[in-house]
């Protein structure tokens, strides 16, 4: 098909994985503004060695803390290298779930709701489908993100008045282990993120899906808030076993210490429910941070819609 001036029309797919593209870096950006200092009380609380279930402070108890210690700037310490990595990681990610959405399409024989009067692939398939691209979108980025999370957790952990950066705590991985150390426990991040990645987009697209389809509902920015505070708490709520051994396997807290001894370890100092250390801080991060992905990844589709 060619238009009037002889010229083939633009491939829409090809500007809707520009879009996810683009609009997965917004989202980046506004969710490390609102989570980052979260994510430092959680990632504390995972890899203080020592601790008993009884011993471990509150998620505001360690902010106030952390406060205490080294004011406001505190909260965002380790959070160069978040910053250099999750824009461009959710952007990869958000890239890789279209993709995603085009091959569960193709595998599984085509959308679930092939009549749904929406231009939008996502809108067509069903939460499983949703849920299994999902899951697909976290294969790419845990390349970049397992590194990146290794250096943030050794910012975050180094002792108070200890000045560390990112580069320094890189040449001290490789100085320890060689290039292969910088992607010590990314395995861990693929399988944290792989179950979770499949809830988290399930769980979004099936609680907006609920909140407008329907009743003739617009989606609006409370809606948004909603279903993406939600996602962000059932992933969080499935993924935080494995991500409380990868953090005490990449903390480098004890040099050599392998991946089974730090999960024998954390199930020495409190049982299964060490596992699940840091789940406060988590899920009080999780709910405004992925809100504030979703309406950064929404609000910057609709600017994209627009332009491209």
């Amino acid at each position: 098909m060619t238009t009037a001036s002889g010229h083939a029309p633009p491939d829409p797919r090809q500007y809707a994985a520009l879009k996810s593209f683009l609009s997965g870096g917004f989202g980046g950006l506004a969710m490390v503004g609102v989570s980052h200092p979260f994510d430092l009380a959680k990632v504390l609380m995972q890899t203080t060695q020592g601790q008993t279930s009884g011993s471990t402070p509150s998620t505001f108890g360690m902010m106030r803390s952390i406060l205490a210690q080294n004011g406001i700037r505190g909260l965002y310490k380790g959070a160069i290298p978040v910053l250099g990595a999750t824009p461009p990681v959710l952007a990869t990610c958000l890239w890789s779930y279209y993709m995603g959405q085009v091959l569960v399409r193709d595998a599984t024989g085509g959308p679930a709701r092939p009549g749904y009067p929406s231009p939008d692939l996502i809108d067509t398939l069903s939460l499983t489908q949703v849920g299994l691209a999902g899951a697909f979108s976290a294969i790419p980025t845990a390349a970049i993100l397992g590194p990146a999370e290794q250096i943030k957790i050794r910012l975050q952990v180094a002792p108070a008045g200890v000045k560390a950066t990112a580069f320094g705590e890189l040449g001290k991985v490789i100085k320890e282990g060689g290039v292969r150390a910088v992607f010590r426990g990314t395995g861990l991040t693929l399988m944290r993120d792989v179950p979770g990645s499949f809830f988290y987009f399930a769980t979004y697209e099936g609680i907006k899906r609920g909140l407008t389809e329907g009743i003739d509902a617009k989606l609006n920015p409370l809606t948004v808030l909603l279903s993406g505070g939600i996602a962000g708490m059932m992933n969080w709520t499935v993924a935080i076993p494995i991500d409380t051994v990868k953090s005490r396997f990449q903390s480098g807290s004890t040099p050599g210490t392998t991946l089974s001894a730090c999960f024998r370890q954390i199930l020495a100092e409190g049982g299964v429910p060490a596992l699940f250390r840091g789940l406060g801080p988590t899920l009080i991060r999780a709910f405004p941070a992925s809100a504030a992905f979703f309406s950064g990844v929404e609000g910057s589709k609709i600017l994209l819609d627009r332009v491209l």
